[in-house]
């Protein structure tokens, strides 16, 4: 099921970019 890796992956990337927009909108 590569579309399955593929939705965690994007996960991942969704939530490590929110964490950076909040550090940058904090700063």
């Amino acid at each position: 099921m590569p579309s399955k890796d593929e939705g965690g992956s994007n996960f991942q990337v969704i939530s490590s970019n929110l964490h950076v927009l909040h550090g940058a909108q904090q700063q």
